[in-house]
């Protein structure tokens, strides 16, 4: 549901916190409505919601703590060597022109 923002602009999407719950209602609408056009298996509502919630991602990130006494080091991630930017740039480029 799209409400009116305090200053009456609309937003395009949810807050970042109502995101996962935001994503899990299109993905019913989106499974509902493959069921009733009958490109999907028949399942209740409740089937649905049960497989959405058992199949929806959930982030899990290392840590990047510094240990104790070590100096962070530029261009090192984790003990390795990160990409650099010009590296993404170029990927972003070949990818997208």
């Amino acid at each position: 549901m799209v409400r009116a923002g305090t200053d009456g602009a609309t937003p395009l999407l949810p807050q970042l916190a109502d995101m996962r719950d935001a994503a899990r209602k299109i993905a019913l609408a989106v499974a509902k409505a493959a069921v009733e056009d009958g490109v999907a298996p028949e399942a209740t509502e409740a089937e649905l919601r049960d497989a959405i919630w058992a199949t929806q991602w959930t982030p899990r990130y290392a840590s990047c703590q510094r240990r104790p006494g070590r100096r962070a080091r530029a261009g090192v991630l984790m003990g390795r060597p990160s990409p650099s930017w010009m590296t993404y740039q170029l990927i972003y480029t070949r990818l997208y022109g």
